[in-house]
């Protein structure tokens, strides 16, 4: 049986390049820039008065000296003289200051004594107070966000700022879910006792969503050998497909010899991970690669953060999720010599610094597993025991970077 890593080091081996495409910026959220984006301009484009006030050339300054005000700008005007010593042109907060100009004295510090003359009441002033200077937040040409980074909320507004109106983007890959299983019903209807509802499309459905994951594909296999090769022919017009359910040794679980059987090369099938060691791996013909994860709720959402996620982050040239390290507030024990991910959230009652606290369930088939919970800790293989405030690593559900 491999390891988690040497796991996810076969599944990361191949990755078909994305193609690029171009959306408007309001639909930009969530894509991966397939270029870099770059300044179009110094910004500020000008000095720009950062309050209201009086721009004034500062050498040779002093408290009561009389200014000679040469006239008003406001926001969308600009002043075409040149400022000569001891004139003042009041100027409000975003302005241009005119040249000759190399410091604005804030309005509160100003005495006018008619429309044409001020006096300051600063004790002293310096060269450029209160003007941010041309450039000095970016300069013409230079780097904002590299190649690959995933657009977010807080991104739009300098997006905006720079004039992309339209990006040019990696187009996320298309993607097969068959639900496995003759006890799998809609979640619309109502289950007979043996019978439950088809989880695990819409949690990986949700997962999906965040990477802008839209054009996915809904399938249903029974438990025999020929339903499910029917459903692989649709599924298989998708660039990956993940199949949940059937991937153990029960006499119903035919999805290993099934895709073998359809020239789908396994790879691997079983890792030294709880929750969800039968996970099976492979690639078809063309390269594009299926996943096989076990049924049980937590088996599948552990499944898409540790092997799923990665695929499609490197496959839209997204940088890799590093885990954080937080400390987890209890005791943890295991009795497996397995790397086990374990849900955890945040423990409000930590009052010194951050911590996580494990959520407690009852297994993988729990379907309360996840809820309530903020990511998931990580307990290594040679560590049957983790001490109370001992660092541990901690994957957000949810990564917006």
């Amino acid at each position: 049986m491999i390891t988690v890593d040497e796991a996810l080091d076969y599944v990361l081996a191949e990755t078909t390049e994305a193609d690029n495409h171009k959306v408007k910026l309001e639909e930009a959220m969530g894509y991966s820039l397939a270029q870099p984006v770059t300044s179009d301009r110094d910004y500020p484009p000008f000095n720009r008065s950062a309050m209201d006030g009086y721009a004034i050339h500062q050498d040779g300054y002093s408290p009561q000296k009389e200014y000679r005000v040469v006239g008003r700008i406001l926001a969308g005007e600009f002043y075409k003289d040149t400022l000569q010593p001891g004139q003042a042109l009041k100027v409000m907060t975003g302005c241009p200051t005119p040249e000759g100009a190399n410091c604005v004295i804030k309005i509160e510090d100003a005495r006018e004594l008619d429309d044409h003359a001020v006096r300051f009441e600063a004790a002293q002033t310096k060269v450029w107070q209160n003007i941010a200077r041309q450039g000095e937040d970016l300069a013409e040409g230079s780097g904002v966000f590299a190649r690959g980074h995933r657009i977010q909320e807080t991104d739009i507004m300098t997006l905006s700022s720079l004039g992309r109106y339209e990006l040019s983007v990696k187009k996320p890959p298309s993607i097969a879910i068959i639900s496995t299983g003759d006890e799998i019903i809609e979640i619309d209807q109502k289950p007979e006792f043996f019978q439950i509802r088809n989880s695990n499309y819409y949690t990986l459905k949700a997962l999906l969503s965040s990477y802008n994951i839209s054009d996915i594909k809904k399938l249903h296999a029974h438990d025999n050998a020929e339903s499910l090769d029917q459903t692989l022919n649709l599924a298989f017009e998708f660039d990956i497909t993940i199949l949940t359910g059937g991937v153990s040794m029960g006499d119903a679980d035919f999805v290993p010899q099934v895709l073998e059987r359809r020239s789908v090369k396994k790879v691997f099938h079983k890792v030294a991970i709880r929750p969800g060691k039968p996970i099976w791996f492979g690639r078809r013909p063309n390269g594009f690669p299926v996943f096989g994860l076990p049924g049980n709720p937590m088996s599948v959402q552990v499944g898409f953060k540790i092997f799923i996620e990665p695929l499609i982050r490197q496959y839209l040239e997204m940088p890799m999720i590093k885990p954080l390290q937080l400390p987890l507030s209890v005791e943890k024990k295991k009795r497996h010599q397995f790397r086990e991910f374990f849900p955890v959230k945040f423990d409000l009652d930590c009052m010194s610094r951050t911590a996580i606290i494990p959520v407690k369930t009852n297994g993988s088939g729990d379907i309360r597993g996840s809820a309530f919970s903020d990511g998931l800790a990580i307990q290594p293989e040679d560590q049957d025991r983790i001490e109370a405030k001992t660092n541990i690593s901690f994957i957000p559900w949810v990564s917006s970077k």
